[in-house]
């Protein structure tokens, strides 16, 4: 009888230092989405805005960039069928997306403070342009995506000046966008837009 009891408070013990179901989890980011956006509602905290999906910028010029992450590996004991989560599952992300990184190209000229900006060009080598942008995190869920292996988005945002002091030819622009990551992965994407006045 006392190798009952005794077996029975290790598995219990077990089931406690279980992390209340909710071990954590090692994931790795293996792919971008790039996507140019508009601000459906925007909030107090920017991180809040909510977006939607546009291929014609009008008012703003706001472009998302999509975290793809992947388990590497988790923890799970499966010691009992049904537990009560105490706490949230912590994510370990054993890599990051590097901002310092981040390269915006448009494949035509366009015109800001008189100048011309020559296409192909990094926006973000150019410091009068980089000065009108933000670069900021939003975890709402920009999309409505039912994958949940997308989370974290960086949003990068052209301030007011950069939308009334540029002037853009009336055609579709291909945006291209390349970042790293802190583990050396190269991820480039392109889209398509036009500017509207």
């Amino acid at each position: 009888m006392k190798k009952i009891f005794k077996i029975t408070g290790i598995y219990l013990l077990l089931i406690i230092l279980d992390f209340g179901c909710t071990p954590p989890e090692h994931v790795i980011i293996n792919d971008i989405e790039f996507r140019s956006v508009t601000i459906k509602e925007r909030k107090e905290n920017h991180q809040y805005n909510s977006y939607v999906d546009t291929s014609v910028f009008k008012n703003e010029i706001v472009f998302a960039v999509t975290e793809k992450i992947v388990t590497v590996a988790s923890l799970n004991l499966g010691l009992a069928e049904k537990c009560y989560a105490t706490s949230l599952p912590e994510t370990i992300y054993n890599n990051s997306i590097l901002e310092n990184t981040f390269s915006l190209k448009f494949n035509k000229d366009f015109t800001f403070r008189n100048q011309v900006i020559s296409a192909n060009q990094n926006l973000f080598e150019i410091k009068e342009i980089k000065d009108q942008i933000s670069i900021f995190n939003n975890t709402n869920s920009i999309f409505n995506t039912t994958d949940i292996n997308s989370v974290n988005n960086k949003i990068i945002e052209f301030n007011s000046d950069f939308i009334n002091e540029g002037v853009f030819i009336n055609e579709v622009y291909e945006v291209e966008f390349e970042c790293k990551t802190s583990d050396n992965r190269v991820f480039n994407k392109k889209i398509e837009v036009k500017f509207r006045d």
